[in-house]
């Protein structure tokens, strides 16, 4: 610290004046110090109170600042300048870090003095400095500014002022951050997939501009701009008119605005400094210091407040808002959200979530009928048997965009296929469009038009071209081969719909399908309710719903028989799973729905409660691996999560219970010791119960805490701790008891000791100006200076001497 305010004062390391040791600067103080001497037992010598020992040692401007610190900062109060010493001292030595409980550490001058209480009054004593501008934050540190340091900040304070109400180019100013971890959640992961989002960003797209589904982020700057962005009821009705959209809004976080502001304004008004001509050199480095050090500082907290605002953002899909789930980081809250809402735009994803490792060796081997292929294996296109399963989802969606012409006249773009699984309700791997076409080829079902030649034997070479080169593929039109129901079919299809609907229609294929139809909506009435309960109870449901519903409002908007009879059989297994699926969760609605909200809730109170209970984090484990999964209506499942829960309501109410027990046993305990602590402190005995009774009042809060029968898990764990600061509060005013009854001690006159009167003399009266050349010299000035000093001291005066 020393050498630090030497080396500010441009001098070497040793401290001025004779005999100026540490030892003798912290005697000084103790002496010095007003107070200090006649103060009960127990007071300290904090770091402020030796400022004055030090100030000749420290540079004039600096002095010349903390002894203005009382006058010029706005409501500054006695205690301003001792912070804004401590301060100054603190960031003198080069080891310690000028953080706010440092600040509030080097300001402690007693032993039953409260950290937690000092703390927030000097963080308001900082706050007013840091205003008045003689102090700057950065990051955690707080840093007393030297005269050439306050010049440059009061430039930079003045330009994140005016940069604080520009709104739109804060928001415009976010892009630096785009790429920042906290938002990073433009790509979610899906039974194992990776899909990439269009991220927009207030307006701007950072990531992913060709992606189909949309996530439009409004940063907190926008709600200014756009104040319905702040009103929930009109984010939902916004994110039900684009079906492939989601919105997320940032929470407003305090401080993001100002620390922006400040580091465009920290790295403007740098810029300027170090490029203009007329700085000097000072100047230039003030600014590189604030550029290399409070610029990064500036960025990381922006980046740390960002991470706030993801962290409190709210999520909006189809007039659904959504909370961030539990995640490890902010951006992974995100995604796991997202993971949770994605299924419902890619509806159809689990059907084929496969991915092509090498889609020109699956295409090669599909034309040649080739069931060992590894990709091919993986898509499950084949039977047991090895024939080839029409009914595959990848196929069956392929096969009913193929028109059916007879005189060539219609077609589908092969190209426009693949854009189309590509995208919702599919989000299938691209290169499955040419696969199946080439599966489709083999089974006669399509034929393909490669500009004006038609190609249907999968053998001819031009046929493996047309699939695999992109050139070709994207100019390669693509026609269905008409195929007729037999009676067999329909009887098939009839089957179907009693095992599905418990109804039997005539074997007529317009009546199957008017009956399908019917039954159809039905079931996606049925479902619809499902979806809007589970949509408000936040229950994720299971893959096999989203997928099975989108293929009923599939076959429910291809009415032509000749288009939905074959897909219904094709799907009809499907369909039976869905069903089934859906009774599944109708029943879990009617059965446990309200069990399912109470259960959320705990999770979430839970999860980031910090507790160390095995049951509680068994609980929260599986909670989060079920719904990951998906799973929360299957009954087995469920039947888990609730022994999971029941343990952990036991464990919690166990912890209550022993939390309770020992608070009560502390607080009889410091009841009952009460009296003889006032006693011990002096107090007379009329006043006893009086004071007695006002400590014990300083326990009510906890007494009623104890009293209640439903305290919750967080209130009982606070009991300790609120029994412990009553009675640190206890303490402090048994302390001021003693002080208020310490008997006083009256001495005889004869033994006053009354103070030396202090007689203040200069060098040059005493000492006229001298030449010393012989040890006589000295002598005779030594004794000419005892003859006019002592009879001073024998009349007991103080003599100073200056």
């Amino acid at each position: 610290m020393v050498k630090g305010i030497a080396q500010a004062a441009g001098r070497d390391e040793a401290l001025t004046g004779s005999n100026r040791t540490m030892i003798g600067v912290v005697q000084g103080a103790i002496i010095e110090t007003p107070g200090l001497l006649e103060a009960p037992i127990g007071r300290m010598l904090s770091l402020a109170d030796l400022y004055d020992q030090l100030a000749s040692d420290a540079p004039i401007e600096t002095k010349t600042d903390l002894n203005r610190v009382r006058d010029t900062v706005p409501g500054a109060t006695d205690f301003t300048p001792r912070v804004a010493r401590a301060l100054y001292l603190l960031g003198e030595a080069e080891y310690l870090s000028t953080t706010l409980d440092n600040v509030a550490r080097s300001l402690v001058d007693s032993i039953d003095a409260d950290l937690a209480t000092i703390r927030p009054l000097v963080k308001a004593e900082l706050d007013r400095l840091v205003k008045a501008g003689y102090v700057k934050h950065v990051g955690e540190q707080y840093i007393f500014l030297s005269t050439q340091q306050r010049g440059f900040q009061d430039r930079v304070r003045a330009r994140q002022e005016e940069l604080q109400a520009q709104t739109y180019e804060l928001s415009q100013a976010l892009k630096e951050y785009d790429s920042d971890d906290a938002l990073r959640f433009d790509k979610v992961a899906i039974l194992g997939r990776e899909i990439a989002l269009k991220l927009d960003i207030d307006g701007r797209v950072a990531r992913n501009p060709t992606a189909p589904v949309t996530l439009r982020v409004y940063s907190p700057f926008q709600r200014a701009l756009d104040p319905q962005i702040g009103d929930d009821a009109a984010l939902k009705q916004r994110s039900t008119q684009e079906a492939n959209t989601i919105l997320v809004r940032l929470g407003d976080v305090p401080g993001l605005r100002a620390m922006l502001a400040l580091a465009l304004a920290t790295d403007e008004i740098a810029t300027q400094v170090t490029s203009a001509p007329q700085s000097s050199d000072t100047e230039k480095d003030v600014a590189r210091q604030a550029k290399q050090v409070d610029l990064a500082s500036h960025k990381a907290e922006v980046r740390r407040l960002l991470g706030q605002a993801v962290r409190g953002a709210t999520i909006f899909f189809q007039g659904t808002p959504y909370q961030p789930a539990a995640g490890e980081s902010p951006s992974a809250a995100i995604r796991m959200t997202l993971g949770q809402i994605l299924p419902h735009i890619y509806a159809r994803f689990a059907d084929v979530p496969h991915r092509f490792s090498n889609e020109e060796t699956a295409v090669k081997a599909a034309l040649a009928g080739n069931t060992t292929n590894s990709d091919l294996q993986a898509l499950g296109v084949y039977r047991a048997d090895g024939t080839l399963n029409d009914a595959h989802p990848l196929l069956s969606t392929i096969r009913t965009r193929l028109p059916i012409d007879d005189q060539y006249q219609q077609f589908v773009q092969a190209d426009a296929l693949r854009i189309e699984i590509e995208r919702p309700p599919y989000g299938w791997d691209p290169n499955g469009a040419k696969v199946a076409l080439a599966l489709l080829l083999r089974a006669s079902s399509c034929r393909l038009i490669d500009t004006s030649k038609t190609l249907t034997d999968p053998n001819d070479p031009d046929v493996v071209l047309a699939l695999t080169k992109e050139a070709k593929f994207k100019n390669l039109r693509v026609q269905g081969v008409k195929s007729e129901l037999g009676i067999a079919e329909l009887q098939q299809i009839r089957n179907y719909i009693e095992t599905l609907f418990h109804t039997k229609p005539a074997l007529v294929a317009a009546t199957l399908n008017a009956v399908l139809g019917e039954r159809l909506n039905e079931t996606a009435k049925q479902a619809q309710v499902v979806q809007q309960w589970a949509a408000t109870a936040q229950c994720p449901l299971p893959l096999a719903f989203d997928s099975g519903n989108s293929l009923v409002a599939e076959l429910l908007n291809n009415a032509n028989p000749v288009v939905r009879l074959p897909r219904f059989r094709e799907q009809a297994d499907t369909l039976i799973n869905y069903v089934t699926t859906l009774q599944t969760i109708t029943a879990f609605q009617r059965d446990h729905g309200a069990d399912y909200t109470v259960m959320r809730d705990f999770f979430n109170q839970m999860v980031y409660a910090d507790s160390e209970l095995q049951e509680v984090r068994r609980f929260i484990d599986d909670w989060r691996t079920v719904a990951g999964e998906r799973g929360v209506t299957d009954p087995a499942r469920w039947n888990e999560l609730t022994q999971a829960y029941r343990a952990a309501q036991k464990a919690i109410a166990d912890q209550i219970a022993t939390w309770k027990q020992e608070a009560t046993a502390k607080l009889a305990e410091i009841e009952a010791g009460l009296e003889q602590r006032v006693r011990a402190a002096g107090v007379p005995e009329e006043q006893v119960s009086i004071e007695v009774a006002a400590l014990s009042a300083l326990f009510q809060s906890v007494r009623d805490r104890l009293a209640q029968q439903d305290i919750g898990f967080a209130e009982a764990r606070g009991i300790l701790t609120n029994l412990a600061n009553a009675d640190m509060t206890a303490q402090r005013h048994l302390g001021e008891l003693r002080e208020q009854y310490r008997p006083v001690v009256v001495l005889p006159p004869e033994e006053i000791d009354t103070p030396a009167q202090e007689l203040r003399l200069r060098w040059s009266d005493l000492v006229a100006q001298a030449r010393l050349t012989s040890p006589e010299d000295l002598d005779r000035m030594l004794s000419d200076l005892r003859d006019r000093l002592l009879p001073e001291v024998e009349q007991r005066k103080m003599v100073i001497i200056e």
